[in-house]
């Protein structure tokens, strides 16, 4: 049964990008660096400078090279994809008490990955993997801020990537940048590379938001960095609400503005305070006051509702689009695809195994170009692990989970509860089926998190 089937989607067209060998999976690039490190980012990063920066596209570069060795492509994984994180729902979240957390893409098209096998993973043999090796349908390069390099730099490690990979010529090649390091030899530079999406961090359009977050760039710099962002096929904007000090009415014209600048897509997330964190800490230290859970609660509904007046439709618990306009790279994470991870704290998934690289940059960087391996740590996917992956990612998608696929992965992790608890979260008014898929209703949206937890 084909992954492709969860989301509706077209598969990809086949033509000369494709030998029918080949797996097609997604490539993550982490760009760890950033000007400065925002106080609610818990993502692997690191304000610039870095003594690890100057070789730190050498090294990834050198990675990608790798992946033509068996050995490196028999198992790979990716930092959990901004999509492997909490985006709604507060502090503790109920799935991160079990250890799990939801998924906080972090950007927006619309091709969906065909040909996997039963779980996701590629249905080609070992043998034909290490011979072939996979052709990228999707890219994407995130952080961090990977526009915090200089435009030269972003330049050859695009041209590197291209060189020491099989990326398909009608790939969707995404990049995320900052407003406040994004001008036009970048964007040159970027388009010269083969990127065809531009993934926007605006955040919002209000500077007092924008300073209280902590973001470096300011409301003009985002639009006029939105203004560079049409250059391209696509482009996204990320938006945040619940900040302290923000109201309804101010989130509602951060959705409202960057829908009328005609964003393509739009993710928008609520503020989390992940442990450690300097905005966690402030919480705890009470020089932070958080939102009531009901103002957050009508943000989230009220966004939601601006962006889908505006012909932007919701298709994932934080994601809109316009009609073509879906992220082809989160489709494939949400519908538990393979993809491989280049760079420190990048993951991959393929084979029925996940891995990731150390986090450190510099430690990274020195064992690549010493001809070491960066991996550490990986792991074998149990069918309980699959199962709740499948319930986890695909009832983020407003379209929700296949049925009849959710209880084969049930049945192979001895889970005998599921329809019990899905039956409890329906007469909540939480869940509901929709012919062959089980999604979660309007009133379900905003608590995915817990109604998941509940589930699994």
């Amino acid at each position: 049964m084909s992954d492709a089937q969860d989301n509706g989607l077209q598969p990809i067209a086949r033509g000369s990008a494709f030998n029918g060998l080949k797996p097609i999976v997604s490539l993550y690039v982490h760009i760890p660096f950033c000007v400065r490190k925002c106080p609610y980012c818990d993502f692997a990063s690191v304000p610039l400078p870095h003594p690890a920066a100057e070789r730190y596209v050498d090294a990834v570069i050198s990675e990608a090279r790798s992946l033509h060795c068996p050995e490196a492509t028999r198992r790979p994984r990716q930092p959990h994809p901004p999509a492997l994180r909490q985006a709604q729902g507060r502090s503790p979240s109920p799935l991160a008490e079990r250890g799990w957390s939801l998924a906080q893409p972090g950007a927006g098209g619309e091709v969906v990955l065909a040909e996997h096998g039963d779980d996701g993973d590629a249905a080609l043999s070992e043998a034909e993997r290490a011979a072939v090796g996979p052709t990228f349908a999707t890219v994407f390069i995130g952080g961090g801020t990977p526009t915090a390099l200089p435009a030269d730099e972003l330049g050859r490690m695009l041209r590197g990537l291209r060189s020491a990979c099989d990326i398909a010529s009608c790939a969707e090649v995404t990049i995320e940048a900052n407003p406040g390091t994004l001008d036009t030899s970048k964007v040159e530079a970027l388009a010269g590379g083969g990127v065809t999406r531009l993934s926007v961090g605006v955040q919002s359009f209000s500077d007092e938001t924008l300073r209280t977050l902590g973001r470096i760039h300011s409301a003009e710099e985002a639009a006029a960095a939105i203004g560079l962002a049409r250059s391209f096929a696509s482009f996204s904007v990320d938006l945040m609400f619940g900040v302290p000090g923000q109201s309804v009415a101010g989130a509602v014209d951060d959705a409202a503005r960057a829908a009328a600048l005609g964003a393509p897509h739009v993710s928008a997330y609520a503020l989390t305070y992940e442990e450690g964190t300097p905005v966690e800490r402030s919480l705890r230290a009470g020089r932070v006051t958080r939102l009531p859970e009901d103002v957050e609660l009508l943000m989230f509904e009220s966004v939601g509702k601006t962006l889908e007046a505006s012909g932007l439709a919701r298709y994932e618990v934080s994601s809109f689009a316009r009609p073509g306009s879906q992220c082809a790279h989160n489709l494939n994470y949400w519908n538990r695809g393979e993809y491989v991870g280049l760079g420190a704290a990048a993951h991959s998934h393929t084979g029925g195994e996940r891995r990731w690289n150390g986090r450190d940059p510099s430690e990274y960087v020195d064992a690549v170009l010493a001809g070491r391996s960066p991996v550490a740590g990986r792991e074998r996917l149990t069918p309980r692990t699959r199962y709740l992956e499948h319930l986890l990612l695909g009832l983020r998608m407003t379209r929700g989970v296949d049925r009849a696929r959710l209880a084969e992965f049930a049945g192979a992790a001895g889970e005998t509860e599921l329809d019990s608890r899905v039956q409890r979260q329906a007469d909540a008014g939480l869940v509901e089926v929709a012919g062959q898929f089980l999604r979660l209703t309007r009133r379900g949206l905003p608590v995915a998190d817990a109604v998941i937890a509940a589930l699994a």
